[in-house]
């Protein structure tokens, strides 16, 4: 069920936020305006983190429900330790630096749950990887289409920032689309079965007349 529960959350964040990592610049100017247009390249880089927020944000309820405290207490530390050394080294060098590294460590800490997660619960990382793998693959289509077309985007929209946002977000979305239906059919199969008995409870039934 846990693996479950990555792959569908994986399946909504990873192109998500791949998206804010190619279109960074443009969307902190849309939404905090063009004195906020250096902060972009951070917003880039945080991404990135995709794959393991989706690791980290399963891993603690999931420890929790199996009541591993201590496990949980170690990954806490870990958290708090390596947050203040990231936080600590990147402070001398700006945002995009804390980023990047705030980027590293989400990776490496992934790690670190992913071998919790297979010592408490003896959750082989090999399957977490399975499990990450169709949207991950699916999302990098997506991020390789919108680089392709991004100049011959960027000219038909006329160079402005709003227009050429939303024409990226709808190239996008039908790109990872199509490319989740092209390399993981069977993992959309199967997440369209799963929600079919929910979408049959919450249609209200129809009174005869």
């Amino acid at each position: 069920a846990l693996l479950r529960l990555m792959a569908a959350a994986a399946a909504l964040a990873v192109p998500a936020l791949w998206g804010v990592a190619v279109l960074g610049p443009e969307i902190v100017v849309l939404l905090v305006g063009p004195q906020w247009a250096s902060a972009g390249a951070a917003a880039q880089l945080l991404g990135l983190m995709a794959l393991p927020t989706v690791v980290v944000a399963f891993g603690i309820p999931a420890l929790g429900a199996r009541g591993r405290s201590k496990a949980i207490l170690r990954i806490s530390l870990v958290l708090l330790v390596s947050s203040t050394v990231t936080a600590v080294a990147a402070a001398p060098f700006g945002l995009v630096a804390f980023a990047a590294m705030l980027a590293i460590r989400s990776h490496l800490t992934a790690c670190y749950y992913a071998w919790e997660l297979r010592r408490e619960l003896g959750i082989d990382p090999r399957a977490i990887l399975r499990a990450l793998a169709p949207a991950a693959m699916a999302a990098a289509i997506m991020v390789a289409a919108l680089l392709l077309a991004g100049p011959w985007l960027r000219t038909a929209t006329g160079g402005g920032i709003l227009p050429f946002t939303l024409a990226s977000i709808a190239l996008g979305a039908t790109c990872y689309a199509l490319a989740l239906l092209l390399v993981a059919r069977r993992f959309v199969r199967e997440h369209i079965a799963a929600l079919r008995p929910l979408l049959r409870r919450g249609t209200p039934a129809v009174q005869p007349a």
